[in-house]
């Protein structure tokens, strides 16, 4: 029997959306990838090619992305999404927009 996320990370990839599944896999890695207190505050919501958009709740935790961004390009490497050579971020209301 299969797990449930590699069976629907294959049916994505057979369909054509890897992107999506990609996105996925940012979700489940992203507190690994960026830490706990960080994950709290962002939300990765698109990507596009070799870009990363990331939902922020503050500038300050734009800038803090800015910092990290060669940390977690690296992060994102390991956990097999692949080289992203830019990291977007976008302030927005996250208890608004994302709910989990």
């Amino acid at each position: 029997m299969r797990d449930i996320g590699k069976a629907m990370e294959d049916m994505l990839s057979e369909e054509g959306l890897t992107e999506l599944n990609l996105l996925l896999r940012i979700h489940k890695e992203w507190p690994l990838i960026v830490g706990e207190d960080i994950c709290k505050k962002t939300a990765p919501y698109r990507l596009e090619g070799d870009v990363l958009h990331v939902a922020v709740d503050s500038h300050a935790i734009a800038q803090d992305l800015h910092y990290r961004e060669k940390k977690i390009k690296e992060g994102l490497l390991r956990v097999g999404v692949g080289e992203v050579k830019r990291i977007t971020a976008r302030k927005v209301n996250l208890k608004k927009r994302f709910r989990y």
